[in-house]
């Protein structure tokens, strides 16, 4: 009688550890998915403030473009507006 209850205390003591390691591990793996969360959130943060600051500066310069072309004063200058535009847009 007293090795069976030696032995459910071993039993006992061996389910008692693995509880705290799957506990651990747990732990552990919600801790790292959190941070990675957090970091991919900055990053989606970063790409919109640069795509939303790369928007408005192509529109701003396309309006200024528009401007320019409607100065024009005949179809040759329009032309080589426009192939001035479309030069700096696609250096740009």
């Amino acid at each position: 009688m007293f090795e069976s209850s030696e032995h459910m205390e071993k039993v006992t003591q061996g389910l008692l550890q693995a509880c705290d390691e799957v506990n651990t591990n747990c732990c552990q793996s919600v801790n790292a998915m959190v941070e990675a969360t957090a970091a991919m959130s900055k990053g989606c943060e970063e790409f919109s403030r640069k795509l939303g600051t790369l928007i408005q500066e192509s529109v701003s310069h396309a309006m200024k473009t528009g401007k320019t072309m409607m100065a024009a004063k005949s179809v040759k200058e329009f032309g080589e507006l426009q192939t001035e535009f479309a030069k700096s847009f696609f250096d740009q």
